[in-house]
């Protein structure tokens, strides 16, 4: 192993670039996956029923969810939409379905789609 030594260090009094003042950084965390970021959106999630401590634990408390039919429950959360994304939702085995909007709807089918093709066309 080598050492790097660090020679002429200056302090100066360029200020550093401020936090939005907006920023969260426990929103911001649960909305990213993988330490990966990407293009946020918001997304409408239908979970199975045992899916909501899941949810929970992925996005924190305050996100807003809604009863459905069938055991199930509709969540809309803030995402960084990268393939690890769609990696966490396929890990749930369907019990985690993205229904908004529908252009990402297409994007995770079409992701899936590709996870199956045959290399030897």
């Amino acid at each position: 192993m080598s050492v790097v030594w660090i020679d002429n260090v200056e302090l100066t009094v360029i200020p550093a670039v401020g936090k939005p003042a907006d920023f969260k950084p426990a929103a911001y965390f649960n909305s990213i996956f993988s330490m990966y970021d990407g293009k946020m959106q918001f997304v409408r999630l239908k979970c199975d029923a045992d899916m909501m401590k899941v949810i929970i634990d992925r996005f924190g408390q305050d996100i807003h969810t809604t009863q459905c039919e069938n055991c199930c429950f509709v969540a809309d959360v803030l995402v960084s939409v990268i393939p690890t994304f769609f990696g966490w939702m396929f890990s749930f085995g369907g019990k985690i379905r993205i229904v908004y909007p529908d252009s990402l709807v297409k994007e995770y089918r079409q992701a899936l789609h590709s996870a199956l093709e045959d290399d030897d066309k």
